[in-house]
């Protein structure tokens, strides 16, 4: 249920770049709430390999689970980057690294 609600609110944040319908400080509300959300499913992915994997297999799976949160968000920032690029192209704004695609 929290990363559906993590990408429920990158996908808000992504249509609020373009549409500008919420533009105040009370954004910043939201930004925490997805910033506890990356945290909780952070901490509860090791918690749940930790008690579920048994002994002789937990010391592979914690090492995976690390490598995996690594590749994933390295994953995930270069997405960001084809995302920030078309936000930049939809407002106008010069200077983003990569091209958009769309």
């Amino acid at each position: 249920a929290m990363p559906l609600l993590q990408l429920i609110l990158m996908l808000f944040f992504c249509l609020n770049s373009i549409s500008h319908f919420w533009y105040d400080n009370s954004l910043l509300v939201l930004c925490l709430c997805a910033g506890f959300l990356g945290g909780g499913v952070y901490v509860g992915s090791f918690i749940l390999v930790a008690k579920k994997e048994p002994l002789n297999r937990k010391e592979l799976a914690l090492s995976a689970v690390t490598l995996a949160d690594t590749v994933g968000i390295c994953l995930a920032d270069l997405c960001g980057l084809f995302i920030q690029a078309c936000i930049y192209k939809y407002n106008h704004i010069d200077g983003s690294t990569v091209q958009c695609m769309l």
